[in-house]
C-alpha cells in the first residue's frame, strides 16, 4: 500500500525513489548519460558558462522525454551544478 507521502508525488518521483531503493539511480543516469552530457559540457566550455539549470530547462522545454529520461537529466544538472560552482568559485577568488 503506497504511503500519503506517495500520493502528490508525480510519476517521475516515484520512478527516482524507486531506483534509489534499489541502488541503480546511477547505473540508470548512466544509461541516459550520452543524450545529454555533450549540451552540459558544451556549456561548460564557454567563456561564461550558464547555469546548468538553463540547459536543463532548455531541454526539456525542446524535447519530448520519457520519464527515465527526465530523472537522469535532473541527476545530470545537479552533477554539473555542482562542476560550475566549483568553476564560479575558482573564478571569483582570482
Amino acid at each position: 500500500m503506497p504511503s500519503l507521502w506517495d500520493l502528490g508525488k508525480s510519476s517521475k518521483e516515484k520512478l527516482n525513489d524507486s531506483w534509489e531503493e534499489d541502488g541503480i539511480l546511477k547505473e540508470k543516469v548512466d544509461q541516459h548519460r550520452h543524450k545529454f552530457e555533450d549540451d552540459f559540457r558544451q556549456n561548460m566550455q564557454e567563456d561564461v558558462p550558464t547555469h546548468p539549470y538553463k540547459v536543463y530547462r532548455n531541454i526539456v522545454e525542446n524535447r519530448e522525454l520519457e520519464d527515465e529520461e527526465k530523472v537522469a537529466l535532473e541527476h545530470m544538472k545537479d552533477e554539473f551544478a555542482e562542476q560550475w560552482q566549483e568553476l564560479k568559485n575558482q573564478h571569483s577568488s582570482n
